[in-house]
């Protein structure tokens, strides 16, 4: 499996291969150029982009053209993108003003680079019509007790067929056609509300795309000192223990049965148990699990943002791996529901 990557016109450059999809077959077919990490991320970054564009390179659009029908008859509403070589990369409205790829990493992913970002990935699929690139926010870490990884990433997406530039931060990186879609999925998923709030950000391709993009450079920039600011916070959530008496009064504002019909009584009581079984679900928190004296305000947190993706369901979603712990997603994906326990937990502690 190719994930699109086109043999002979698409490039991938990435920094570790062990995590790129089907990386064996891409290497062998000369598509992915592994480039070590180093401490000047620009200069890393550069590296990838001579990669990814070398000098005869055919997987940029260069110039578009009219379309025709076979009468001849001029297609007023739409036009042809073009690689330098004349192959068409897709087709989009008159209105279209393709921003190059190369203009995207140099306006926008080599000044995440420079703000502190590090390159991870960077290239084209679908032979040179779609843009992917992902940069680490900042390094991973645990939290302690925790076995679980918290990654986060800033992804950029583009295509020359047609959307616009898209830009997010997210548990995973966009290495492949694959992981674009999942991450343009997510970003039509999101409210405009949210997307400002989160610094999600969508950019057409119009003439003032090269402006639009400066500004989001200088709003994603926050994501850095976000991320740090949430890993002290859950660290701090760590060490805090949240009594059997709070929990309980915690769980009686957050499953409410005020006001509620026997049914809905009956079915509120039934997930309250379920919660608490979460509480007590020592495989997935570890040291943060529900215990005689309680359990840590870290792990009533995932508890919380367990029980709305895998019982409530109140916002079903297909990334149940990414999402399943708001934590993972702290710049990006989170319910009201996660996010009302969550300000309820802060205050507890």
């Amino acid at each position: 499996m190719s994930h699109a990557i086109i043999l002979g016109i698409d490039r991938v450059a990435a920094t570790g291969t062990s995590t790129i999809w089907h990386s064996v077959e891409t290497i062998r077919d000369g598509r992915l150029r592994e480039v070590k990490r180093q401490l000047d991320t620009e200069a890393m970054a550069l590296e990838m982009a001579g990669v990814v564009w070398p000098q005869a390179y055919d997987n940029d659009c260069s110039d578009t053209s009219k379309l025709f029908t076979e009468a001849g008859i001029e297609v007023a509403t739409h036009k042809a993108t073009l690689s330098p070589s004349g192959r068409v990369l897709g087709i989009v409205g008159t209105e279209y003003e393709p921003v190059k790829f190369s203009a995207i990493f140099a306006e926008w992913y080599l000044a995440l680079a420079r703000a502190g970002g590090v390159p991870e990935s960077l290239g084209t699929f679908d032979a040179g019509s779609g843009f992917m690139g992902a940069l680490e926010v900042c390094a991973a870490w645990r939290v302690p007790g925790d076995d679980s990884l918290t990654e986060a990433h800033c992804n950029i997406t583009s295509a020359h067929s047609g959307g616009g530039i898209r830009a997010s931060f997210s548990g995973f990186r966009v290495i492949c056609r694959n992981t674009t879609m999942m991450h343009n999925a997510n970003h039509d998923a999101t409210t405009a509300a949210d997307k400002a709030r989160r610094a999600w950000v969508t950019i057409m391709h119009r003439k003032n795309a090269a402006e639009r993009m400066q500004d989001a450079v200088k709003w994603i920039k926050e994501g850095r000192q976000r991320a740090e600011t949430e890993k002290q916070m859950l660290e701090r959530l760590a060490s805090k223990v949240v009594s059997t008496q709070e929990v309980e009064k915690f769980i009686s504002k957050y499953i409410s049965t005020e006001q509620a019909t026997p049914r809905a009584t009956a079915i509120r009581e039934n997930q309250r148990e379920q919660f608490r079984g979460l509480m007590r679900d020592t495989a997935d928190l570890g040291n943060h699990s529900l215990g005689w004296r309680g359990i840590t305000a870290y792990g009533l947190l995932q508890s919380v943002t367990r029980f709305e993706d895998e019982v409530a369901r109140i916002n079903a979603t297909d990334d149940t791996v990414n999402v399943r712990r708001a934590f993972r997603k702290f710049l990006g994906d989170r319910e009201l529901e996660k996010q009302t326990a969550r300000e309820y937990i802060e205050a507890l502690v």
